[in-house]
């Protein structure tokens, strides 16, 4: 397995924090290599396709990278943005895509997603709990119905690149950023999406801050939510961050309110403090570390 990461030119920061990161997980010879992401405020009016330039570049950038692993026959590959956070347990997840052992239909690998509505949280913190509380690494099917959205850290099975990129490219004059044509598509069928359980990534601090545009309220609280499933985030920290933005969401806002409310309350009886307690690592599992 091949990795890649994107990052924009005047992002040196981004780059740098990444770098180091994945140092600390995979080792200084970590093998990613670096894709320099298009920015979306240079593009011609009808390259944006209808989207933002933000999304209309994040497009583009993700269809180079993997048009990158298809040239350079990694096999499966794993996709990371800069503003990504990883967690410990990042390589074993990489060592098990690497073995096949997932289900016989994987498109996508999501090493996190953040969720859209009430249900899917719901949903997914049942089986965060289910999982830590066995010691083992999960995969969660995001199928029709799902409400999951982000693309900053995902695994592209390699014997389907070419139809994961065929399908993308097709659909990129659609008006619909890439993590929503990737969820159209799996609610279609046309895509076999699973997510990691626990998550395996979570979102760097100034992932908040994002380079696609400024971040509402309601969208923020979904991602520190997300946040709340990686191990290695302080929950104490995430639920502080939720509870300021329960108090920031305008009473106009009443499905932000009633989002936000919702996260607040079910996290609080038992928030996931995971801490010293991470999914089996390669070692543990006799399996390699990640990409090479």
């Amino acid at each position: 397995m091949r990795g890649y990461y994107i990052n924009l030119a005047h992002s040196p920061e981004r780059r740098e924090r990444l770098e180091r990161a994945l140092g600390e997980v995979f080792g200084a010879d970590h093998g990613y290599r670096r894709i320099e992401a298009v920015d979306g405020r240079r593009l011609a009016p009808a390259a944006l396709n209808g989207m933002s330039p933000g999304a209309a570049g994040a497009y583009l950038s993700h269809l180079a990278a993997l048009d990158s692993a298809a040239a350079d026959g990694a096999g499966s590959v794993h996709v990371l943005e800069d503003d990504c956070a990883l967690g410990l347990s990042l390589p074993g997840v990489l060592a098990m895509a690497d073995a096949a052992r997932l289900p016989f239909d994987w498109d996508f690998l999501f090493t996190s997603v953040v969720l859209g509505g009430p249900g899917e949280m719901a949903r997914f913190l049942e089986s965060f709990r289910r999982h830590r509380a066995r010691g083992v690494v999960g995969f969660e099917r995001l199928g029709p119905g799902c409400r999951f959205a982000g693309f900053a850290s995902y695994i592209v099975n390699g014997e389907r690149l070419d139809r994961v990129r065929a399908a993308l490219r097709e659909a990129s004059d659609s008006g619909r950023p890439v993590d929503l044509v990737v969820r159209d598509l799996a609610w279609q069928g046309r895509l076999g999406c699973y997510v990691v359980v626990p998550f395996a990534t979570s979102h760097a601090p100034e992932s908040d801050r994002s380079t696609i545009g400024e971040r509402r309220a309601t969208i923020q609280a979904c991602r520190h939510f997300a946040d709340l499933l990686a191990p290695d985030r302080d929950p104490e920290a995430c639920l502080g961050e939720i509870r300021a933005l329960a108090a920031a969401v305008g009473r106009s806002d009443a499905r932000g309110q009633a989002l936000v409310e919702a996260v607040r309350v079910w996290v609080a009886p038992e928030p996931p403090d995971v801490r010293g307690s991470h999914p089996p690592t390669p070692a543990d599992q006799g399996l390699p570390p990640g990409p090479r």
